[in-house]
């Protein structure tokens, strides 16, 4: 049996490098964004440096990344130091607009699985794969909700709950554990 090197990630929570690295990313700003008025939507949006995914994907700009989580809500990534401000921005460009703005930074842990055999972790973990470039899924991962989608060549991203957080950790690292990558038959 081979041995992991487990460290500890900048969130003090445990990381391990199997076939597939499973490491926290850093601290995010996540808002999620709740609105019909697709007009007022993107306006606002783009008053803030971010612009509107197509239905299930993402957009990316300088000032942070915005994810399509149904057809009137929206998830934000932002640095967590323009989080306030951000907010307050959304808040005044949608004032009269039927909204809502919920800081969910607190609430959200995020991981990044690194290594070519990304997509195939969560392929053994989940129903949904696979994923289409681009695309943003919401579905879950063994018994519990999460979000996923490639933010890199050889990179997923996985959001969940922060309460579910070392279920999460611990199903990722050991579907990513070395030996356990999927055979061709």
């Amino acid at each position: 049996m081979s041995k992991e090197r487990v460290r500890m990630s900048e969130l003090g929570n445990l990381a391990s490098e199997g076939y597939v690295s499973v490491v926290d990313a850093p601290p995010l700003g996540m808002v999620t964004l709740r609105c019909r008025d697709d007009a007022a939507l993107a306006a606002a949006l783009e008053g803030v440096g971010l612009t509107r995914p197509a239905p299930r994907g993402r957009s990316v700009t300088e000032r942070g990344e915005v994810l399509w989580m149904s057809p009137d809500e929206l998830l934000l990534l932002l640095p967590p130091e323009e989080l306030a401000r951000t907010i307050e921005r959304l808040g005044e460009a949608l004032d009269g607009v039927p909204a809502l703005l919920v800081d969910v930074s607190d609430a959200r842990v995020v991981f990044r699985l690194i290594g070519a055999g990304a997509g195939e972790v969560l392929a053994k973990i989940s129903p949904a794969l696979p994923l289409l470039q681009g695309e943003v899924r919401r579905s879950r991962i063994g018994q519990i909700a999460a979000a996923f989608w490639q933010s890199g060549d050889a990179e997923m991203t996985v959001i969940c709950f922060r309460s579910v957080a070392g279920y999460a950790r611990d199903l990722l690292c050991y579907a990513a554990r070395r030996g356990s990558q999927i055979e061709p038959v």
